[in-house]
């Protein structure tokens, strides 16, 4: 089955621009480890944001549940910018994602999944690799 999905381009060149700057710079990586989690039909990520990170997220191809138990982020898509303070639960749209986090922040996703336990397995399905995002996002 294809299904395209609609990613604004000029936002994902600038969400990518925003990791390889990130990435060349001098400062201090910062290494987020999520905490995941598998049951009964879902796979759920938990990480731990550090006030002052910069996050050029990775594009999703569904909506997912997302829960800020505490904390303090702009999230910034190709629709606009938003803030988020915890504790709060959201729907988060498809495409790219840039975080900001003004507070310590704890943000976790919940996927349905009813797959292998392995996180590798779950991105497949879940992420768009960088490869197919930028030429109309076909699936």
């Amino acid at each position: 089955m294809t299904k395209e999905l609609n990613i604004h381009k000029d936002h994902q060149l600038k969400i990518d621009a925003l990791a390889d700057a990130i990435i060349d710079s001098e400062l201090d990586p910062v290494s987020l480890e999520p905490t995941n989690y598998f049951a009964h039909g879902t796979y759920t990520r938990e990480l731990f944001i550090p006030a002052g990170t910069v996050i050029a997220g990775k594009v999703h191809r569904y909506n997912c549940i997302a829960i800020i138990p505490y904390g303090h982020v702009t999230v910034t898509t190709d629709e606009g910018s938003y803030d988020v303070v915890g504790p709060k639960t959201l729907v988060t749209g498809t495409g790219s994602k840039g975080v900001y986090a003004h507070e310590d922040t704890l943000w976790i996703t919940v996927h349905p999944w009813h797959g292998v336990e392995d996180v590798e397995e779950v991105e497949k399905y879940v992420i768009i690799p960088p490869e197919r995002r930028l030429n109309g996002g076909e699936l």
